[in-house]
């Protein structure tokens, strides 16, 4: 029996722990502010989500080609699709359709205000960080909701508390609101919340509304769907069948009204209503990289979200709980055929992130495992919260990759003083610019089938070590291509290759450069080569010690 709203919020301010989430989201805002570490908010594949209202509601088209755009579309997710020959972006517009209020407002406020009302300007920025924080909130509102009619407000609380603080939660709603996981943990949350409604009191409109956070969450992400066994599942009771049958005509009369922009989409750009936008992308079905996808230090969901495996961990404990039973089998089974389908995607990081994005969207299911386990694990799980946190501030400071870690750089930030972290003490290695100097000696250049080869010996001659690890200040060596033996004017191509190892002050060692032959422009006949530290500097831009080395390859 579900409590009546009332009785549970009452409760709920007695639950105690639930302020510690907008008092670190208000922290955590202000101190990116501050530190300017996040702008632009829209940004990466945010872009291509955000595209639709850009094109849309700013440039009133139909068609991507005439959307103007910073990058080449292809950076965006955009493909010219086989069947129309149209430019299609890959992204479902589900995610577009959740951001369009925050949209809304911010394009009013960049007229009203004078700004440009172009989309990027800063109160399109301000809109979508807000849209974040907004889906975050509803979020684990419904969150708390779900597992405190499972189990009691106070252990709710403590759940939610821990889900929120303890993954990288936070960060997707806060440092990349633009992409879609913050709102597919927040629909998923109300569609479970929904569920429970429903059940325990149909009505025409809960049905309605339930069928609506279905498609809405299809429309955001498709195979997040599945999700939706876990809000449906009491109707495997024939009892519950009944009542589905009554309001069977409002569910799907909603459904097919959310769903109408994203088959329209589909349709105009694709060719066909059933067609997916993620058309292409190799999924190797026999193939599932199980271990990976949960344990890689470069991206595993429970390695670098500890508390996520204690969330399933209680999930598969509430198997045996006569009135849990059913939710968690649900649970458990929806989570184990998402990270199926995510084991068997051609990347099994997906990008950079900060832990692995594509479980965000489970979150809200993990929060029922955490209340049933946290009464034997709740030490560990404040640590696990103490270290999330500390790292996201690391990842956000440029000391842990996006792309993916080694241990060897995640023991390196394990070790880092905490002020290093938050980016107030500079470190003595190429993660900042002080101390950057090197000598480059090119010591052969010569052809090969289809490339270019050059060697070079580096001589680190500054006070900085030169670090090989993945991150922020990973050294490399770098060629570009000039007209002059100077190395000055126009340049082509940026062809970078890391360091083999930390290369201390006074120590040097041997780079090579493999450049593709075809890759050529007019008559920049000399290969520069210099070194550079990522996300830092150039070498060359810090004085003369860093001067590159020129060879001359003729055509």
């Amino acid at each position: 029996m579900l409590a009546p709203p009332s009785d549970l919020l009452a409760r709920a301010k007695k639950a105690g722990p639930l302020w510690l989430v907008p008092a670190a989201v208000l922290a955590l805002v202000v101190y990116q502010s501050s530190a300017g570490l996040n702008r632009p908010v829209i940004r990466s594949d945010g872009e291509g989500y955000y595209a639709y209202l850009r094109l849309y509601l700013i440039q009133h088209r139909l068609d991507f080609a005439d959307l103007p755009m910073r990058l080449p579309p292809a950076v965006y997710g955009f493909r010219i699709h086989p069947r129309t020959g149209r430019l299609a972006d890959i992204y479902p517009i589900g995610t577009a359709l959740c951001m369009a209020p925050f949209f809304a407002v911010g394009h009013a406020a960049a007229v009203l205000g004078g700004w440009k009302a172009d989309g990027w300007s800063e109160p399109y920025q301000w809109a979508i960080l807000i849209a974040g924080i907004c889906w975050l909130s509803i979020g684990m509102w419904a969150a708390f909701r779900v597992v405190a009619n499972r189990t009691a407000p106070k252990p709710a609380a403590a759940a939610v508390v821990v889900m929120g603080l303890g993954t990288n939660l936070l960060h997707y709603a806060i440092a990349e609101p633009s992409m879609s996981h913050i709102y597919a943990f927040g629909t998923v949350a109300v569609l479970l919340w929904l569920g429970d409604r429903f059940w325990a009191h149909a009505t025409a409109l809960g049905a309605a509304a339930l069928g609506a956070a279905c498609a809405l969450l299809f429309s955001i992400r498709h195979y997040d769907v599945l999700l939706a066994a876990v809000a449906l599942y009491p109707v495997v009771w024939k009892s519950n069948r009944l009542v589905l049958r009554r309001y069977w005509s409002p569910f799907l009369a909603s459904t097919a009204i959310v769903l109408l922009p994203h088959l329209t989409v589909s349709t105009y750009y694709l060719g066909a209503p059933w067609e997916t936008t993620y058309w292409g992308l190799a999924i190797h079905w026999t193939h599932p990289r199980f271990l990976a996808m949960l344990f890689s230090v470069g991206r595993g969901w429970w390695f670098w979200n500890p508390v996520a495996a204690l969330g399933v961990g209680g999930l598969v404990a509430g198997l045996f709980h006569p009135k849990l039973r059913w939710f968690c089998a649900a649970a458990v089974f929806v989570i184990t055929v998402t990270t199926y389908i995510l084991a068997c995607w051609s990347s099994e990081t997906f990008g950079d992130g900060f832990g692995h994005r594509m479980y965000v969207d489970l979150l809200p299911l993990t929060a029922v495992g955490l209340a049933l386990s946290l009464n034997c694990a709740r030490r560990p799980a404040y640590y696990m919260i103490v270290l999330n946190l500390y790292l996201m501030l690391a990842y956000w400071n440029g000391y842990i990759g996006g792309s993916g870690t080694t241990w060897r750089s995640y023991v390196k930030v394990l070790r880092m003083p905490f002020r290093a972290a938050l980016g107030i003490e500079p470190p003595a290695d190429s993660e900042h610019s002080a101390g950057l100097a090197a000598e480059v000696t090119i010591t052969g250049a010569r052809r090969e089938p289809g490339a270019i080869v050059i060697d070079a010996i580096v001589r680190n001659t500054g006070s900085a070590v030169w670090l090989a690890d993945p991150g922020i200040g990973k050294v490399y060596f770098a060629v570009r291509t000039f007209a002059t033996p100077d190395c000055q004017g126009t340049s082509f191509g940026d062809w970078r290759y890391p360091i083999a190892s930390n290369i201390a002050p006074g120590q040097a060692g041997s780079v090579r450069a493999r450049i593709p032959e075809a890759i050529t422009v007019g008559h920049l006949d000399y290969y520069c080569g210099e070194m550079m530290a990522s996300s830092v500097a150039w070498f060359r831009d810090l004085g003369s010690s860093g001067r590159p080395a020129s060879v001359r390859i003729d055509r």
